[in-house]
């Protein structure tokens, strides 16, 4: 891959398509998981699901110590 030489802007939509192709493939399974959960174990299973996601996402914030990460 030649910055200097390609025309960055193809370059630029190419990684942007596959940045919302893999949001939305993991749009999609999160729905699916959520009405998946929510048929079967029922409320219980969907605020699992909400808990752990809520989970995730602290540990992307704050490390595995409790430090904010930098």
């Amino acid at each position: 891959m030649d910055f200097l030489r390609e025309n960055i802007k193809q370059i630029y939509f190419g990684y942007l398509a596959a940045a919302f192709g893999s949001t939305r493939i993991s749009s999609v399974y999160s729905i699916v998981d959520m009405a998946m959960m929510g048929q079967y174990p029922g409320p219980d299973g969907t605020a699992a699901l909400t808990v752990a996601a809520l989970w995730g996402k602290k540990q992307e914030v704050v490390g595995e110590y409790g430090c904010v990460k930098r």
